[in-house]
């Protein structure tokens, strides 16, 4: 996480994302607050300035979804582990134990996005026996330890 929090870094000033003063943005907030207070409905104006507050956020959090799917898909697909996994000695394999290539490792990624984006925090929690998440389950990949990694590849007789 550390690796990739420093990256987005890295892209927000590479980018040259500017993002509005505090000044600024407590003035719109308090002008949208004031308004719904008053009459129940924001302006169009002061719409127009949330959208236009909110504008380089949006941008840096897909930019960081971006980043993230590279990172994840390249990983996963070359060394079959992120960052952290290889320090922990730790793979991603399919349920045959065969490498997951760049595909799966893509596929994986966005499969995890859309369950960690629909049950929020719920895909920190295993949810089998064997604990996969959903999204591990689904596509039938696992984090095998080294140990782990030759039982699962080899054949059941």
């Amino acid at each position: 996480m550390l690796v990739l929090l420093l990256a987005h870094e890295l892209m927000i000033l590479l980018t040259g994302i500017q993002f509005p003063d505090i000044d600024t943005m407590m003035s719109t907030l308090t002008s949208a607050f004031e308004e719904t207070m008053s009459s129940g409905l924001i302006s169009t104006r002061t719409q127009a300035e949330l959208n236009d507050l909110l504008l380089p956020w949006r941008f840096a959090g897909w930019l960081n979804v971006v980043m993230c799917a590279a990172y994840f898909t390249i990983f996963h697909g070359m060394l079959g582990a992120s960052l952290g996994k290889l320090c922990l000695g730790l793979r991603v394999l399919r349920h045959d134990g065969s490498a997951l290539g760049y595909g799966w490792a893509f596929i994986r990624y966005l499969a995890y996005f859309i369950v960690a984006k629909l049950a929020y925090t719920a895909w920190l929690v295993p949810f089998d026996a064997k604990r996969r998440t959903l999204y591990d389950m689904v596509l039938g990949t696992n984090v095998f330890k080294p140990v782990a990694v030759l039982e699962a590849a080899t054949p059941e007789s």
